[in-house]
């Protein structure tokens, strides 16, 4: 079906995976309006997501001192509040990241220490909780990092967006085929059944990177596309 909502060029594209557990992309004030294909449940919740810790550097200050580098992985930002910062943990101490940036560094920390990280973000709604945090030495040149979870063949798997990328820049409409197997989708390098119209009723697949089967979209009152997966 045809959604005949224009799409403005600030319109901006968050994707819903279901079936895979895991922290929400994104939440609504309000419910989407719903092209006759479904409906999202919109969230309560207002403080900022919870950020992950992702990667620790540590790197040599001088004599017995190092510099930790932390670097954060933002949870989606929630609509109409957007990060104002963030709070990384380290040991008994606190660094400070401004707006939605993603890494700052501990200067100065006495090598050896056995140290506790974990961190934080805030909206203007408020802090999210501490994220879980992650055991590390203190030593030069010693690093962490979170080890993407491996999928077991019946753990359902959706395209990350390093990989699955959209193009509805000079769309004036959106539409599924329902005529396209999921399995066809699955096995095709390039597609999906989202079909992207432009102003003279020309359909072209709205994904130019990677592959996914779509079983419904919306568009909310704020021109946000919503795209839940099969």
């Amino acid at each position: 079906m045809l959604n005949k909502k224009a799409l403005g060029s600030g319109l901006s594209l968050v994707l819903i995976a279901s079936l895979v557990s895991g922290p929400a992309y994104a939440s609504e004030k309000s419910s989407p309006n719903d092209s006759d294909i479904g409906t999202v449940t919109s969230f309560s919740k207002k403080v900022a997501n919870l950020p992950s810790v992702v990667s620790v550097v540590a790197s040599k200050a001088k004599s017995k001192k190092v510099n930790i580098t932390v670097t954060l992985q933002l949870g989606a930002a929630i609509q109409g509040s957007a990060p104002t910062g963030s709070e990384v943990r380290v040991g008994s101490n606190i660094c400070r990241i401004t707006k939605s940036k993603t890494k700052c560094t501990m200067k100065n920390v006495a090598v050896n220490s056995r140290l506790k990280i974990s961190a934080r973000t805030r909206n203007k709604s408020g802090f999210s909780k501490w994220s879980k945090s992650v055991s590390f030495r203190a030593t030069s040149g010693n690093r962490w990092s979170l080890r993407p979870t491996v999928p077991t063949k019946d753990t359902p798997t959706v395209p990350t967006k390093d990989t699955l990328k959209f193009n509805i820049k000079n769309a004036v409409g959106l539409t599924l085929k329902n005529s396209v197997s999921g399995t066809s989708v699955r096995k095709a390098t390039v597609g999906s059944n989202l079909q992207a119209v432009d102003g003279a009723g020309n359909t072209t697949d709205a994904v130019t990177s990677g592959s996914a089967v779509i079983s419904r979209f919306m568009i909310a009152p704020n021109d946000k596309l919503y795209v839940v997966f099969s």
